[in-house]
């Protein structure tokens, strides 16, 4: 698939899909920078996470569109996941630094070498003790996940996650993110 949009403020936005089912999503903002340059975002996901995509709202409510229900074709699903992916990658790179529980979040692995990121590497920290102690109050469950998404030496994404204990990437991020505020308040 390739697919190139450009709205009317003239930003660009390409879609194209590799042989191997990599979609790499790309947003060119013209005159973004002080001195007039073009400002690119960039991110990578695979197509096989898009055949629906879930809206989550404050109050722990979703949405979910389905491909092909409704009117939601796949260009729809891509948009949505590339939109939020640039987001994200957008949220961790202010917060690189420094660290914050609510800053934790995952970024694919299509993205990121997990080794290399930040909040990860804090979750490991045996320094953390204040972050172990509050991890150690979560459910069985929800320490497994944290495990597995940050502590581990090989931290997995939530995508691989999901996949690993038979539910959607969705549900994953909803219990991640409860999970997160959990233990922001164990921690306070």
């Amino acid at each position: 698939m390739n697919h190139e949009r450009i709205n009317e403020d003239g930003v660009k936005t390409t879609i194209t899909t590799d042989a191997e089912g990599i979609v790499t999503y790309v947003v060119e903002y013209p005159n973004a920078t002080a001195d007039g340059q073009a400002l690119v975002r960039k991110t990578e996901f695979s197509l096989k996470m898009c055949n629906e995509f879930t809206f989550d709202f404050l109050d722990e409510t979703s949405h979910k569109l389905v491909c092909g229900e409704g009117g939601v074709d796949l260009l729809h699903i891509i948009t949505l996941h590339g939109e939020q992916r640039l987001e994200r990658n957008n949220d961790v790179r202010e917060t690189s630094g420094q660290w914050r529980i609510e800053g934790i979040d995952d970024k694919s692995a299509f993205a990121t070498d997990h080794r290399q990121n930040t909040e990860a590497k804090v979750m490991r920290d045996e320094d953390s003790v204040e972050l172990c102690n509050a991890v150690k109050k979560l459910k069985p469950s929800e320490q497994d996940m944290m495990h597995r998404l940050y502590r581990d030496n090989t931290p997995i994404s939530q995508e691989e996650y999901a996949a690993s204990i038979g539910t959607t990437y969705g549900t994953v991020r909803n219990k991640l993110t409860r999970s997160r505020h959990k233990l922001k308040a164990l921690m306070d």
